[in-house]
């Protein structure tokens, strides 16, 4: 008697900013255990990369059945990304030649939403307000201390948030922390009003 075919693993890569999305990365894949539900994940932290660099590794892994491309917004207008490598996306997200224009000069955090509401590869999960602190201060229920993101006021914007974000961590291990206070089901609920939360639990998870 044959043994009935074995599924193929869905693939799925995720390239990130840096250790503090690497961590809350870490945290998704423990609670939700990809490796267990026939996904094979494939994490990369680029350590402080760019947007070129970090949305390149992410075009690069387009290949896979899903690949996202995770940093701040706050890049802008410093280094946004590159006209080649937007080009290049637009390709993949098949962006229509008479709104080439107005996506070449989308800001980052708006890009996804506007250009790719199919969520054709690579996706990008752009932190806004300002940084990834931000978004996991909403997903803790805490209101991020900062508003909407100013250039000229970068540097003090960012260190509040990490601040506030610190101040709520009171030097325990990131990951240990949401693995404490925050469970599966209230996500799955939060992911309902936190956009951004629901693509990045959409790279572990088939629902």
């Amino acid at each position: 008697m044959s043994r009935g075919k074995r599924a193929r693993k869905k693939t799925s890569y995720c390239c990130v900013e840096g250790d503090r999305e690497s961590s809350f990365v870490e945290f998704l894949v423990a609670l939700y255990k990809p490796g267990e539900n026939n996904i094979a994940f494939y994490p990369e932290n680029s350590a402080g990369g760019i947007p070129d660099r970090i949305v390149k590794k992410a075009l690069d892994n387009a290949h896979r059945d899903m690949s996202f491309a995770w940093f701040d917004e706050d890049f802008e207008p410093r280094e946004s990304l590159s006209v080649d490598l937007r080009k290049r996306l637009a390709q993949c997200w098949l962006v229509d030649d008479a709104e080439l224009e107005d996506f070449l000069s989308c800001p980052l955090k708006d890009m996804q939403g506007r250009f790719n509401p199919q969520k054709r590869k690579p996706i990008l999960i752009v932190s806004n307000p300002v940084c990834c602190e931000s978004i996991i201060l909403q997903v803790l229920g805490r209101n991020a201390a900062v508003g909407k993101y100013q250039h000229d006021k970068r540097a003090d914007q960012i260190r509040t948030l990490k601040h506030q974000l610190n101040q709520v961590f009171n030097g325990q291990e990131e990951k240990d922390f949401y693995l404490a206070n925050l469970t599966k089901e209230g996500l799955e609920e939060s992911r309902k009003k936190i956009e951004l939360l629901d693509l990045l639990i959409s790279m572990v998870s088939k629902s």
